[in-house]
């Protein structure tokens, strides 16, 4: 999920002081671009208190009992949003509304959660694929189930813990890299991108990015952040939330560190969620977070690009960095196998086998040349005057053919020669044989018997004078193709127009 903003998620998790909170201090921030580093947070919400969002309240809490307040059929194609794992919309997707729930609803760039509902008394356990919050602020989950629950049922929701922690390590770590990289590089966040690990799918190619208001950084500035970072999660310092009125809110605004702007006072009339990183950062946000930096582990960037003129850092943190270290030591250890050396020494080996290897090449093409020529010069030594050659070639790429094909013309340059070249695999004496084709010669030759060449190899082809090549799908008929080609130059009243 991609954000264009001043991140809203660098905080943490905080237990909210009153059981009546009003929906708008909880709901997920719209962050909406003015400038360069202009930013206004605008957070939706309702008072409409049917869900309340216990993940707000407590970010580690992974189940709660709630009711069913409604359920109805989604249609193909009615939802705004498909499932995140991959199930279609369909009438077995219900959109289901609870009392409570344990499951964050997707915004301001932090994914939705994934989880089950249970029905009480031995239920079976009914995926939910996707929360979303509607526009009145009710959070919708979807539901897949070939049947509706009913209305007033009991539940239990289970929350998709791995999946949170994942999201969380990575929203407080981005929120961490945010604050750092202002501290050092004067760098604020421009936008942010996260996505969900899904699968099978490697740790290492699904890092979070951070896009920053500068215009490169410098190897040294990169490793410094890291280094950072990581400092302050040795730190283990606390993340909490608050939920301020529009006075304590310009107050937190006065903040060293506050970063951003504040939303327009009439939009937090409610209160304003603000999540603080001690002695670090301060930052409205309506995301789950850790509660301490210790809880991301570690964080290692794992590149830095420049992007429309501005930086973009790549980092991985948590669990996703531990499962990108594991997969490269596994990497480590196979290639001391193959290489026959040790890490240390991996890049010396490879320049070696890339050295050998181009040196191979160069051998290799010389002697296909070579190889080339004899067989051009070899095909036409007893070609009548004017006359044509077959070579057939397997295995042979198209400039092997041209090189062939010029060694003919420059010992005969009379002559019409048409090569072909299949990819060499076995196959029974009556299956078609494709592959590719080429005729060269004198261009008035070449013209004229060139649809028939392509009519007996079943093929398709073009080029320019004294050369066509293409595609054909019966190899098989290259002699029959050949004796077309004789059969139009012996028949042609003047043979010297063919020359």
């Amino acid at each position: 999920m991609f954000v264009k903003s001043l991140p809203m998620h660098r905080s943490t998790v905080a237990h909210f002081p009153s059981q009546t909170i009003n929906p708008r201090l909880i709901a997920p921030c719209e962050h909406k671009l003015r400038g360069s580093r202009d930013f206004s947070l605008y957070c939706k919400g309702t008072t409409d208190m049917s869900a309340v969002d216990l993940c707000i309240r407590d970010s580690f809490a992974r189940t709660c009992v709630a009711q069913v307040i409604a359920c109805t059929p989604l249609h193909a194609g009615k939802s705004s949003k498909g499932g995140q794992n991959g199930h279609p919309q369909s009438l077995s997707h219900w959109a289901v509304q609870l009392s409570q729930s344990v499951l964050y609803a997707e915004g301001g760039g932090q994914p939705t959660d994934l989880g089950t509902l249970t029905v009480a008394d031995g239920g079976t356990p009914m995926p939910v694929i996707d929360v979303q919050r509607a526009l009145s602020g009710t959070i919708v989950h979807t539901v897949a189930n070939e049947e509706p629950i009913a209305v007033g049922a009991t539940v239990t929701v289970e929350l998709d813990w791995d999946r949170r922690l994942d999201h969380m390590q990575h929203h407080t770590g981005q929120h961490l890299l945010s604050a750092v990289a202002e501290i050092l590089v004067g760098a604020g966040t421009l936008s942010w991108e996260m996505h969900p690990l899904k699968d099978g799918e490697a740790a290492a190619t699904s890092a979070v990015s951070v896009e920053l208001d500068i215009d490169q950084l410098s190897s040294a500035q990169v490793q410094a952040i890291q280094d950072r970072c990581n400092d302050e999660i040795r730190a283990a310092r606390a993340v909490t939330s608050t939920v301020v009125n529009p006075t304590e809110a310009e107050q937190v605004a006065a903040s060293p560190l506050f970063r951003g702007t504040l939303p327009p006072l009439d939009k937090i009339q409610d209160g304003l969620r603000v999540l603080e990183i001690d002695t670090l950062d301060r930052n409205p946000c309506g995301g789950t977070h850790l509660t301490s930096l210790a809880q991301i582990q570690t964080l290692q960037i794992v590149s830095a690009s420049r992007t429309k003129g501005h930086a973009v850092v790549s980092f991985l943190a948590g669990r996703r960095a531990q499962a990108a270290l594991a997969a490269s030591l596994r990497r480590e250890a196979r290639l001391n196998t193959l290489l026959g050396c040790g890490a240390a020494d991996h890049e010396a080996a490879v320049q070696r086998l890339l050295d050998q290897r181009r040196d191979a090449t160069k051998a290799l093409r010389a002697a296909s040349s070579e190889l080339a020529g004899f067989l051009g010069r070899q095909a036409v030594s007893d070609v009548p005057q004017g006359g044509a050659a077959l070579i057939q070639r397997q295995g042979a790429d198209l400039q092997h053919l041209s090189d062939i094909a010029a060694a003919a013309a420059e010992a005969r340059p009379d002559c019409t020669l048409l090569l072909t070249a299949n990819d060499g695999a076995a196959r029974s004496a009556t299956a078609d044989v494709p592959g590719m084709f080429l005729v060269a010669g004198p261009p008035a030759a070449v013209k004229a018997v060139g649809p028939a060449v392509s009519k007996a190899l079943s093929g398709k082809g073009g080029g320019r004078p004294g050369r066509m090549q293409g595609k054909a799908a019966q190899l098989q008929h290259g002699p029959a193709a050949l004796q077309a080609i004789t059969d139009i130059l012996r028949d042609t009243t003047d043979a010297s127009t063919l020359t």
